[in-house]
C-alpha cells in the first residue's frame, strides 16, 4: 500500500472558517479599532481562506497585516503574518523562502520569550527539511519542538510531534521507531479534545499496520479515524480519512468500494472548497481507472491539473504531470509522455532547489512584498530622525545662548568684583588712618587733662595761699584752652 506522505499537521489542514466568522467578517474585524491581537488573528484567518483562491489577494492582506503589525510596534504580530506565509509558501513549493521567513519569526519569537511560538516555528522547520528528505534534520526539529512543548505542557504541540517522528521513522524503514512515537502520540491524544491531528495519528498508525502486513488492524484504524472525524469542524482530517480508504481497497483490488470512498472524498472537498484534496481524489480515481477506462482517467488528470494550477501548488502539479506521464504511456503516446515528465522534472528541480535561477527569480518575486515593507519602514525612519535631528539643533542653540548669556554675566560680575575689591581697600587704608588719628589726639589729650585732678587737689589745700591758689586757676584755665583746641580741630573733620 503507497503511503500518503503527510508530514506535518499544517501541510494538508487549512483552517476552516466556521459558520460564525465569513470571509467578510473577518475583512470587516481587521479594518476596525480592535484589539491588536484580534486584528492579527483575522488577518492569519484571511490569508488562510485565500491561500488556496487567490494569492494576489494573499499578497495584499500580508502587506496590510504587516503595515498593521509594524506601526503597532507588534513584534508577535510580525511574527504570525511571517509564520503563516512560511506555511503557504510550503505548501506552494517555495521550500526555501518558507525557511526563510520561519528563521526570521523564530528570531522575533525567540527575543519575545514566547516559548510556544518558538516550538511552533520549530515544528514547521521540521515539516520543511522532512518533505526535502532531510529526515536527519527533520527529527532534531521534531524532538526540539518535542521538548518545549513538554515544557509548556502543550499536548496539542506534543500530539503533532509525535506523530511526525512517527511518520519520519516509516519512512526511514525504521518500524519499531515509528510504533513508539505513535504508542506516545495515542498516550497524549487520551489527554486532549479529539481534534484533525487525533484523526492523522489515527492514520498514520493505520499506514504503520498495513505496512507491517496488519491489513486488518489498519482498516480498522483508517475506520476509527473516518467515523470520529464525522464532524464539521473536521473537515480536512475527514477527507484525508477517505482518501486513505480509497487506497487501502485499491490495494486489496476492491475498486468499487475504492471509488465510492474516494467518490465521496471528492464530493465533501468540492462542497468546502478544498481544491488541494480535490486534485488528490481525482489522481487516486484516475489511477484506478487508467486501464479500464483511460479516457475517463485522463479527464480526471486534467481537472486535478487545473486545480493544482489554480492554486499554484507546484507539489500537486508535478504529481499530476507524472501521472499524465504514465497514462500517456500506457496508450503508446511516447512523445506526449516525454513532454509531461519534463513538466514533471521542471516543476520537481523548482521545489527542491535544483534549478537555481528559478528558485531565484522566485525568492525574488516573492520577497518584494517585504522589500517594499522595509523600505517604507527605513522612510519612516528617516522622517524620524529628521525631526530628531531637529530637536537636537533647537536644544544645542537654546544652551549655546545660554552660555553666552552665562559668559556675559560672569564677565560683568568679575568687574564688579574687582571694583568691590579696589574699594574695600580704600575702606581699609581709611580705617587705618583714622585709628593712627585717634591715637594721637588720645595721646594729645591725655597730657593735660592728667594734670587738671592734680591741680584741683592743690587748690582745694588749706595751706595753699590765694595767690598760689589765682595762680593755679589761671594755669588751669590755660590748660583747658590747650585741651579744646585739639578738639575743635577734630570736630572739622
Amino acid at each position: 500500500m503507497k503511503f500518503l506522505p503527510v508530514i506535518g499537521f499544517f501541510l494538508l489542514m487549512p483552517v476552516l472558517l466556521s459558520a460564525q466568522e465569513t470571509i467578510g467578517q473577518l475583512i470587516s474585524l481587521s479594518g476596525k479599532s480592535a484589539r491588536k491581537e484580534d486584528k492579527i488573528d483575522a488577518y492569519v484567518k484571511i490569508l488562510t481562506y485565500y491561500s488556496e483562491k487567490n494569492l494576489d489577494s494573499v499578497n495584499w492582506y500580508a502587506e496590510q497585516a504587516m503595515d498593521f503589525a509594524r506601526s503597532s510596534k507588534y513584534d508577535l504580530g510580525t511574527a504570525r503574518i511571517l509564520t503563516k506565509l512560511s506555511v503557504i509558501d510550503e505548501n506552494q513549493g517555495r521550500i526555501d523562502l518558507g525557511k526563510t521567513r520561519a528563521l526570521k519569526a523564530l528570531k522575533i519569537y525567540r527575543e519575545n520569550k514566547d516559548l510556544k511560538g518558538v516550538a511552533e516555528i520549530t515544528h514547521n522547520l521540521g515539516t520543511m527539511e522532512a518533505n526535502k528528505g532531510n529526515y536527519n534534520v527533520a527529527t532534531k526539529y521534531f524532538i526540539d519542538a518535542l521538548k518545549i512543548y513538554d515544557s509548556v505542557t502543550d499536548y496539542h504541540g506534543l500530539l503533532l510531534n509525535y506523530m511526525n517522528l512517527g511518520n519520519i521513522y516509516i519512512l526511514m524503514n525504521d518500524k519499531d521507531n515509528a510504533w513508539r512515537y505513535f504508542s506516545k502520540g495515542v498516550e497524549v491524544s487520551n489527554k486532549t479534545p479529539l481534534t484533525d491531528a487525533t484523526i492523522y495519528l489515527y492514520n498514520a498508525i493505520g499506514v504503520w499496520y498495513a505496512g507491517q502486513g496488519k491489513q486488518d488492524s489498519a482498516l480498522q484504524m483508517f475506520l476509527k479515524a473516518l467515523n470520529e472525524s464525522g464532524k464539521p469542524e473536521l473537515l480536512a482530517s475527514h477527507s484525508e480519512s477517505l482518501l486513505y480508504l480509497g487506497e487501502y481497497y485499491q490495494s486489496k483490488g476492491a475498486l468499487d468500494t475504492a471509488i465510492n470512498y474516494l467518490q465521496k472524498g471528492l464530493s465533501a472537498a468540492m462542497t468546502n472548497n478544498m481544491p488541494e484534496f480535490q486534485s488528490n481524489f481525482l489522481m487516486e480515481i484516475a489511477r484506478i481507472k487508467e486501464k479500464s477506462e483511460p479516457d475517463s482517467a485522463m479527464q480526471y488528470l486534467m481537472k486535478a491539473k487545473e486545480l493544482a494550477e489554480r492554486i499554484q501548488s507546484k507539489v500537486s502539479l508535478a504529481n499530476v504531470y507524472g501521472d499524465i506521464a504514465s497514462l500517456l504511456e500506457q496508450q503508446g503516446k511516447f512523445k506526449e509522455a516525454l513532454a509531461a515528465l519534463r513538466e514533471k522534472q521542471n516543476l520537481t528541480d523548482t521545489v527542491f532547489n535544483i534549478d537555481k535561477t528559478k528558485e531565484i527569480a522566485n525568492i525574488g518575486s516573492s520577497w518584494q512584498l517585504e522589500t517594499n515593507q522595509q523600505i517604507r519602514e527605513l522612510e519612516t525612519l528617516i522622517k524620524h530622525n529628521v525631526r530628531q535631528r531637529h530637536e537636537l539643533e533647537l536644544i544645542a542653540s537654546v544652551l549655546i545662548a545660554f552660555l553666552l548669556g552665562l559668559f556675559f554675566y560672569w564677565g560683568k560680575a568679575k568687574k564688579l568684583n574687582k571694583q568691590l575689591a579696589i574699594q574695600h581697600r580704600q575702606l581699609e587704608e581709611l580705617n587705618s588712618m583714622k585709628d593712627k588719628l585717634f591715637s594721637v589726639i588720645g595721646h594729645d589729650l591725655r597730657g593735660p587733662i592728667a594734670r587738671i585732678p592734680a591741680m584741683i587737689d592743690i587748690i582745694e589745700d588749706e595751706t595753699t595761699t590765694d595767690d598760689e591758689r589765682k595762680f593755679l586757676f589761671d594755669n588751669l584755665k590755660e590748660q583747658t584752652k590747650v585741651t579744646i583746641q585739639p578738639l575743635w580741630f577734630l570736630s572739622v573733620f
